[in-house]
C-alpha cells in the first residue's frame, strides 16, 4: 500500500475524513467558531434540507458514515460553500484545503460507502425496538457471516462499488440517490482501492476481536433460552443518558439525587402506578415514602460528610508526605554544608542574616537552656509543643540535643514533661521550614 500524502490543515487526532466531519459539524452548529445561520442559508439557497447534515460530536462511526455519504454526493455545493463562504479565522480555508485533497475526495468515498454497505444495515438489524429486535444469538451468526462477506471483498475491494446486495446480504435500493452517487468511478483509483482495503481490514481485526468469546461459545437451546430477552443495542442507556443530560441543562443547579429519582419516575411509570391506587392506600404509601426519604437523606448527609472528611485527611497526608519529603533533602543539605555563617547563606539564600546566625547556634549546639516552640503532625493535624534544649551530646552527624516537651497552652512541669533526643539536623531542618521557633 503506497503512503497517502494528506495536507494537515485543521486540528484533530483522527484520520483526515473524521477530522473534516468533525470541524464542517462545527461550521455548520457551533455559534462562535462556526456560521450556523450562514451555512444554514447556503443549504436554503442551494435547496438542501437544513437537518442534511446531522450532529456529530465524534465516536458514532454510523453517523460519521452517513455524513460522509452525504458530503460526497453534494460534494461539488459543499466545496463551493468552503471556497466562498467566511473566513471564520481560517477555519473555513484549513477545512476546504483537506476536503479538496485526493485523501480527502477518496476517504469521503470509502466511508459514505461503507456506511451504505455495513453500518446503515448494521443499525437496521440490531438497533431495534422490543418488540421488533432480532434474537441474541442469532446475531452473532450474522455477524459470521458479514465478517465472511467483508473478507471476500478485501480480496477485491473495487467490487464496493456494483455490489447489488449489502454485506448482510439485503438487496441495495436503487433508488438511494446518495448510493447512486458513491457507485460511480472513483477519482483517485489506487488510493480509493487502498482506503477500502485498509478499511476492511480494520474491520474485520475489530469484529473479531470484539466477538471472540461469542464465537468459541457452544450454542444450545438452553443458552438461546437464556438470552433471548438480551438486547442487542444499547438504545436504553444511551436514552437515559440524553435524559440526565436534558435535566441536567434544564436544572444546572438540581443535585444528582434529585435528577436521579425523576429519571426513574418517569421510566418507572409512578405517578401512573399512585393514581390508579385508592385514596387511602396511596396517602399512606406517600406518607411512608416521605419518612424514609428525609432518613435516607440523613444517611445520605453522614456518609457525604465522613466522606469529605476522609478526603480532606488523605489531602493532608499528601501535604505532610511533601513536608517530609522537604525537610529530608533540607538535613541532607545540612549535613553536606560547612556550619558556619557564609556557607550556610550560600545554601539558603532565602534566610535572612539573623536566621542563619540562629541555625549555626543550633547546629553547633550553643542553644542549650532556651525555650522553643515546636510544631508536631499527630493524627492530621498540626500540634504545638513548648519545648527546653536541656543538653546536648555527640558529635557531628550524631549530633543530638535532649529537649523537653509540654502542652503548649500549659506551664512547664517536670513530673509531666517527655524527653526526646532530637538530632541537630532534624531541628535545623524544623526550624528553615518555620516548624520550630525560638
Amino acid at each position: 500500500m503506497k503512503k497517502i500524502r494528506v495536507p494537515k490543515k485543521i486540528f484533530g487526532t483522527d484520520c483526515v475524513v473524521a477530522d473534516i466531519v468533525v470541524q464542517i459539524n462545527k461550521l455548520r452548529y457551533k455559534d462562535v467558531k462556526g456560521d450556523p445561520k450562514g451555512f444554514v442559508t447556503f443549504l436554503t439557497k442551494k435547496k438542501l434540507p437544513k437537518g442534511i447534515l446531522p450532529r456529530y460530536r465524534g465516536n458514532r462511526l454510523h453517523i460519521m458514515f452517513h455524513i460522509c455519504g452525504v458530503l460526497f454526493e453534494h460534494y461539488t455545493l459543499f466545496e463551493e460553500y468552503l471556497k466562498t463562504g467566511p473566513a471564520l479565522g481560517g477555519l473555513r480555508a484549513c477545512v476546504q484545503a483537506n476536503f479538496s485533497s485526493a485523501a480527502g475526495i477518496s476517504g469521503l468515498h470509502v466511508l459514505g460507502l461503507l456506511g451504505k454497505l455495513l453500518t446503515g444495515p448494521w443499525m437496521n438489524l440490531f438497533y431495534r425496538s422490543s418488540t421488533a429486535q432480532i434474537d441474541h444469538v442469532d446475531g452473532i451468526a450474522r455477524v459470521k457471516i458479514v465478517i465472511e462477506n467483508l473478507k471476500s471483498l478485501k480480496e477485491n475491494p473495487n467490487d464496493s462499488l456494483t455490489m447489488e446486495r449489502d454485506l448482510f446480504g439485503n438487496e441495495l435500493q436503487e433508488s438511494d440517490t446518495t448510493l447512486r452517487r458513491l457507485r460511480e468511478t472513483p477519482t483517485f483509483k489506487e488510493i480509493f482501492a487502498d482506503m477500502m482495503t485498509a478499511c476492511l481490514d480494520s474491520t474485520i481485526e475489530v469484529l473479531e476481536r470484539q466477538y471472540k468469546k461469542y464465537f468459541e461459545l457452544d450454542i444450545t437451546e438452553v443458552l438461546r433460552a437464556e438470552t433471548k430477552s438480551a438486547k442487542s443495542h444499547n438504545i436504553d442507556s444511551e436514552e437515559m443518558m440524553g435524559m440526565f443530560s436534558a435535566l441536567k441543562a434544564k436544572a444546572p443547579s438540581a443535585t444528582l439525587c434529585y435528577i436521579s429519582c425523576k429519571m426513574r419516575a418517569v421510566k418507572n411509570k409512578t405517578v401512573e402506578y399512585l393514581d390508579a391506587m385508592p385514596q387511602e392506600r396511596r396517602d399512606r404509601i406517600i406518607k411512608r415514602a416521605i419518612n424514609l426519604g428525609e432518613k435516607q437523606r440523613q444517611r445520605r448527609r453522614r456518609n457525604q460528610k465522613e466522606l469529605m472528611e476522609e478526603i480532606t485527611g488523605r489531602l493532608v497526608d499528601r501535604e505532610q508526605d511533601k513536608d517530609q519529603k522537604r525537610r529530608n533533602i533540607i538535613e541532607k543539605t545540612l549535613k553536606k554544608t560547612k556550619i558556619d555563617q557564609d556557607s550556610l547563606e550560600k545554601a539558603f539564600p532565602d534566610l535572612s542574616e539573623a536566621h542563619v546566625e540562629t541555625l549555626v547556634a543550633l547546629l553547633t549546639g550553643k542553644c542549650v537552656g532556651q525555650y522553643i516552640c515546636h510544631i508536631w503532625h499527630e493524627d492530621r493535624l498540626q500540634v504545638p509543643n513548648n519545648g527546653l534544649l536541656e543538653k546536648v551530646f555527640g558529635k557531628g552527624a550524631t549530633k543530638k540535643y535532649v529537649v523537653s516537651y509540654w502542652p503548649f497552652n500549659q506551664t512547664m512541669d517536670r513530673s509531666e514533661d517527655s524527653e526526646y533526643d532530637m538530632g541537630v539536623f532534624a531541628l535545623g531542618a524544623d526550624y528553615i521550614l518555620k516548624d520550630l521557633t525560638f
